[in-house]
């Protein structure tokens, strides 16, 4: 899980974006962060790492959490309203350490 500034296309910082990445078992965070900044689809400064875990449903919540807590940029939600297991990734996250 991460944050980064977003700017537009002239520079100027328009909000902070959150999201998730994954790797191969046993990468380094930062090569996986510096891969995922290489092909981001928008323009965001360094990326900054929030949240780590190899636990799908714990990455799921986290996303929403910190996306809550952080995100000013037009982002869909990572768990829509309507998902019958939103409180179970939201627990998940929560008792993997996300604040």
């Amino acid at each position: 899980m991460y944050k980064a500034d977003e700017y537009d296309a002239t520079g100027k910082k328009i909000g902070t974006y959150v999201g998730r990445t994954s790797g191969a078992p046993g990468e380094n965070t930062q090569a996986i962060l510096k891969r995922r900044q290489s092909g981001h689809h928008r323009n965001v400064g360094p990326l900054q790492v929030v949240f780590e875990t190899d636990s799908y449903p714990a990455v799921r919540g986290a996303e929403q959490i910190y996306r809550d807590k952080y995100s000013t940029s037009t982002q869909i939600n990572s768990i829509g309203p309507k998902n019958e297991r939103k409180d179970d990734y939201m627990d998940c996250a929560k008792s993997k350490g996300a604040k």
